[in-house]
Parts: C-alpha cells; sequence; structure tokens
C-alpha cells in the first residue's frame, strides 16, 4: 500500500509486531506499549472563529564558512516565552530563542561542525534526531555536556533530503527538558531535481510546524509530569511552535507544511477541514518514490512526515487534528509568489531489498522492564551491554542502523 520510507513503529494502546528489511537482515520489533496513560485533558480549539495568534517559525540559523566547513554555534540556556498565560514562562532553549530553538539548514556532501555550550545548571546532550553520523557525533546519552561546557559534533552530510530534528537525550531527564523548549529542525536538502518543483522558501510557502503540548501552573509556567517512569503524558494545550491557536498567511498555492510531533506521549491524527485532501511528500527517512493522497495523516512522537497542501481556491482553510480540533488556520495572502502545482508524479527512487538475500534474522521485544523499559528483558546500561544487541554484517557488509 504505502511507497514510502518508514511505518508507524510508534503507536498508542496496542500491540505492534513489525517486520523491517535492511540490508539483508530482518529484525522483527514486538513493542508492548502500556494502555494506562492519564485520560486526554484536549482542549478543543474553536474553528469558527479565527484564530487568535501569529505563529512564530524558528528562523534559520547562518553557518559560518570556514576552509569549506560549515560551522554552527548552538548555545542551550534559560529563557522566557509567552504562551499568553498571565506572565511569561520560564523555559529552556537554543540561542537565546524564548522557545525551541533555530532551524539549521544543511546540504548533502556537506562538512558540519556544531559546537554546542550548556548554559543550564544541568547536565544535557545534543542529539540529531534521524541523522546519519558516526557514534562519536550523534550526541546520545554517552556524550554529556557538562554545565558551561562545550561539546564537537562533526559529521559530513551523507543522507538524501529530510526533515530531521535535535533535542537533549540525556539520561532520566531527556523528556523535561525538551518539554521545556530544548528542540529544533534540521533540514537536509540534495539535488533531488523534484525538489525544485515544490514549494521550498522557508516560512513562506515551507512551513515548520511542530506540535507539542503543553500544561500550565496556577502561575504560568510549564507544569510537567510524567505519570510514572518510563510512562508519558497527555497535556492539556496544544502549541504549535510555541504558539497557541495560531495562524500563518502563505501564498495562494501550494504550501509545505514539514510537520513534527514534538510531544512527550500524545499522537496526533490530523486531516484538513471539509475534508479536503492533503498530499504526503516524505517521511521521516526523505522524499516517497510517488506523492500520496491521503485524507488523514497520524503521526506518533519524534515522528516527521513532509504534506502539500493546495490553498488555490480558498480563502483560508484549518489543519486539524482529532483530539483538539484545530491545529493551524491558514490564510492565503495573493500578494506572495505562489507555486502552482502539480506536484511531481516522481519525487525518489528506492530500491526495494530482495527478501532471498536476507541471511540474518533477529528478534527484538521492546516492553517494561522493573521500573522502565527494555529490549529483549534488559535494560539499558550506556552501551555496556552493547554486545546483546550487536549484529554480524550481512554478506554485503551492509549494516544495520536502528533509531
Amino acid at each position: 500500500m504505502f511507497d514510502n520510507k518508514f511505518l508507524f513503529l510508534r503507536r498508542p494502546p496496542y500491540r505492534i509486531i513489525a517486520a523491517i528489511s535492511l540490508g539483508l537482515l530482518v529484525v522483527s520489533c514486538i513493542v508492548a506499549v502500556d494502555t494506562f496513560l492519564n485520560d486526554d485533558p484536549a482542549v478543543k480549539i474553536a474553528t469558527d472563529v479565527p484564530a487568535t495568534h501569529t505563529l512564530s517559525i524558528p528562523p534559520l540559523l547562518e553557518p559560518r564558512i570556514e576552509d569549506g566547513i560549515a560551522h554552527y554555534q548552538l548555545d542551550l540556556g534559560i529563557s522566557f516565552h509567552d504562551f499568553h498565560q498571565a506572565q511569561l514562562t520560564p523555559t529552556i532553549a537554543y540561542n537565546q530563542e524564548s522557545l525551541l530553538g533555530p532551524t539549521l539548514h544543511l546540504y548533502r556532501g556537506d562538512r558540519v561542525v556544531v559546537d554546542v555550550t550548556n548554559h543550564l545548571d544541568e547536565d544535557t546532550t545534543t542529539h540529531w534526531h534521524g541523522a546519519d553520523v558516526p557514534a562519536e557525533a550523534d550526541g546520545g546519552a554517552h556524550s554529556v555536556i557538562r554545565p558551561d561546557e562545550t561539546w564537537k559534533a562533526e559529521f559530513d552530510v551523507i543522507q538524501e533530503a529530510a526533515t530531521l530534528w535535535y533535542h537533549p537525550h540525556i539520561k532520566n531527564h531527556t523528556a523535561e527538558q525538551v518539554y521545556r523548549g530544548a528542540a529544533g529542525l534540521m533540514i537536509i536538502d540534495d539535488d533531488n531535481t523534484a525538489a525544485s518543483q515544490l514549494p521550498s522558501t522557508y516560512g513562506i510557502d515551507d512551513i515548520p510546524i511542530i506540535l507539542q503540548d503543553r500544561d500550565f501552573a496556577k502561575n504560568g509556567e510549564l507544569d510537567f509530569t510524567l505519570s510514572n517512569y518510563g510512562k508519558g503524558y497527555y497535556y492539556s494545550h496544544l502549541m504549535v511552535n510555541g504558539t497557541p491557536n495560531p495562524y500563518v498567511e502563505v501564498p495562494a498555492g501550494l504550501v509545505r507544511l514539514r510537520l513534527l510531533n514534538g510531544s512527550q506521549a500524545r499522537l496526533y491524527k490530523l486531516s484538513l477541514e471539509s475534508s479536503k485532501k492533503m498530499i504526503m511528500i516524505a517521511s521521516e527517512g526523505g522524499y516517497l518514490n510517488q506523492p500520496l493522497e491521503m485524507e488523514q495523516i497520524m503521526i506518533a512522537p519524534g515522528d516527521r512526515a513532509e504534506i502539500i497542501v493546495d490553498l488555490s481556491d480558498v480563502d483560508r482553510l484549518n489543519l486539524l487534528d482529532a483530539s483538539f480540533s484545530r491545529v493551524l488556520e491558514l490564510r492565503t495572502d495573493n500578494t506572495l509568489t505562489a507555486v502552482t502545482g502539480p506536484v511531481p508524479s516522481t519525487l525518489n527512487t528506492i530500491e526495494r531489498i530482495d527478501p532471498s538475500e536476507i541471511d540474518q534474522s533477529r528478534d527484538f521485544v521492546f516492553d517494561k522492564v522493573g521500573e522502565g523499559w527494555g529490549i529483549n528483558g534488559q535494560q539499558m546500561k550506556l552501551m555496556s551491554n552493547f554486545h546483546e544487541v550487536s549484529l554480524l554484517r550481512g554478506k554485503q557488509k551492509t549494516p544495520l542502523l536502528l533509531s
């Protein structure tokens, strides 16, 4: 059915069995998801009145080019954001933004150096979620950045065009640091000729959409909760790029929405009002082979997807979610230059793996272990038990990458 690069593996309360073939190896993943999350407290947003706040667009971070290498600087520290509560809310953010961080725009073939400085009074990391980078540049839980220290990530951009994101991945505090604002987008482009026919002007017809649910204490501060260790939590209020009940003015033509589910546990079921179709062009792995016309798209925590919305025949259009109702109001501005259709019928060429060439099979069972989560009955011990999930290479010397 789906001619794309990913399956929605992170689902809410039911059991999933997925078979993945990657480079001559089949991995069977069984995920037992706890059903006892809190009741959904989502506050619905009325769609019959105009949205109230202009959508915040994270700025692009410009690199310093030195000897052909693109250098970026990220500084994570305390900030304050206007969530339109009674007062400004304390947050953590990158590069003195009030919330989240700037968008990194990289190109396949680039040599990149990112220096990340921790201005918090606690440990952190910065992980490039979805990036094909060496382990030492990945920013996982083993790459701890102590307070007032700087960590350097250096890597070549080798993957094709995709929407990625970055965020802390520190042991025991990832959820809270992301919840308080530490996250941002990383966009990779390449020389895909079909991409030149798609909307690509950042912030105009190529819009980042970071979906996060939040709760607030009576004093306006963020109210962070984990229902139990290792479990997520549903929060009441939807924020898009940190903006409640937002609208954005866009050209009266094709508009690309780069969707990221940055929530802790919530799964978003997105659609357009009046049953208008959207066109999915990319998953978290990059462009699909062919565009996929859809009435609804479902995005789990950490997932990304890119969709095209045609606004050539409407003045306004609401992006909807099954829980919150309105996500975003799109308003057309005829003074903006529009990209008109059609969307290219071919976007990518993804070669299928011949099942007869698979020479290894491994089973991974993701389930609760003690007070947390584990794989095959064991919890991770920061690489000390890495050999327990290591994989032999196939006869074509193709490694397996799990992220």
